[in-house]
């Protein structure tokens, strides 16, 4: 079994960062065990109909901005007409409507977490929302293609489609 192990990792683990050769011509000319193991993975691995996977694209995309417009996006909005006529977003997350913060001690971190916690709980529904979907729903070489690369671009990428979620 250990064998098995190693002539996976060794020979069929490089494989993968070539993504457009298949696993039956980068394995040509190595062992027959070798290659009905490719076989094997390769036929297990068949690719979804393009058509299912932009399906769990679009999925994915409307649970996002469906998610970050009720949980974000229309909760902001709305703070922005209070900070507009009373030149405040409303009370403090550590004082509340006091003047000062509270004394420091464990009743007071304590209430600031269980304030915090009901403040982002929606948030923190959809962010396990969106990565479950994103990992089920999303294939995994469309993220590798757009955010995998070491360079400005992929930076760029991601810090452009993270501004949404933002606070």
């Amino acid at each position: 079994m250990r064998q098995a192990k190693d002539i996976v990792f060794t020979h069929l683990m490089p494989v993968r960062r070539v993504a457009e050769d298949s696993l039956l011509h980068a394995v040509a000319g190595r062992s027959d065990s070798l290659r009905q193991l490719a076989s094997m993975i390769e036929s297990t691995a068949a690719r979804a109909p393009r058509s299912r996977l932009i399906a769990g694209t679009a999925i994915f995309v409307l649970t996002l901005v469906a998610g970050l417009l009720y949980v974000k996006w229309m909760p902001y909005y709305a703070k922005t007409f209070l900070a507009f006529s009373h030149h405040s977003i409303g009370p403090s997350v550590v004082s509340g409507t006091t003047a000062t913060p509270p004394a420091v001690g464990w009743q007071a971190a304590l209430q600031y977490a269980m304030t915090y916690y009901n403040l982002i709980w929606q948030a923190l529904v959809l962010a396990l929302i969106l990565g479950a979907t994103i990992q089920v729903l999303v294939p995994r070489r469309w993220i590798h293609r757009l955010f995998g690369r070491s360079d400005y671009r992929s930076v760029a990428i991601a810090g452009a489609l993270s501004l949404g979620g933002m606070m």
